[in-house]
């Protein structure tokens, strides 16, 4: 087991995930750091001030109110808008690894997402559901 705090992960550790040799778990230290993230992200959201990407649209929406009931749907849409790509899907153990290596990023608890989805990640990831990836214009590529 590889535990991923968003720091110490080798190039070792994550080709091993990426082989599929050894699994990957969220760190405690970085499940709580994302929880406190989380907390301020949800406090944020939850004042009447506009916080970029979450009570307003993005780029040169930026100046764009989002009103509470429609935040959800805000973060919903930029998946769909950044669900791009072409080419031929990256192999199973390039997509392994970059499963392993945006878990271990978003442990660094910076982001303000969840644990549990992180945890998601890792579960899928460890039972071998993996996404199909495009190789060419995919953000990966970033």
């Amino acid at each position: 087991m590889i535990l991923l705090d968003g720091h110490g992960l080798t190039i070792e550790g994550l080709w091993r995930i990426a082989r599929g040799d050894e699994r990957g778990a969220l760190a405690m230290p970085a499940r709580e750091a994302m929880a406190r993230s989380r907390a301020l992200v949800e406090e944020l959201a939850a004042q009447p001030r506009a916080i970029y990407g979450i009570s307003t649209g993005f780029g040169p929406l930026s100046h764009e109110r989002v009103s509470p009931d429609e935040q959800a749907d805000l973060q919903l849409n930029l998946l769909y808008h950044l669900a791009v790509g072409q080419g031929e899907p990256l192999s199973d153990t390039e997509t392994r690894a970059v499963m392993a290596a945006r878990a271990n990023a978003l442990a660094r608890g910076f982001s303000g997402i969840r644990p549990e989805v992180v945890e998601m990640l890792l579960d899928a990831l460890g039972a071998g559901v993996l996404p199909e990836i495009p190789s060419e214009l995919s953000l990966i590529h970033i």
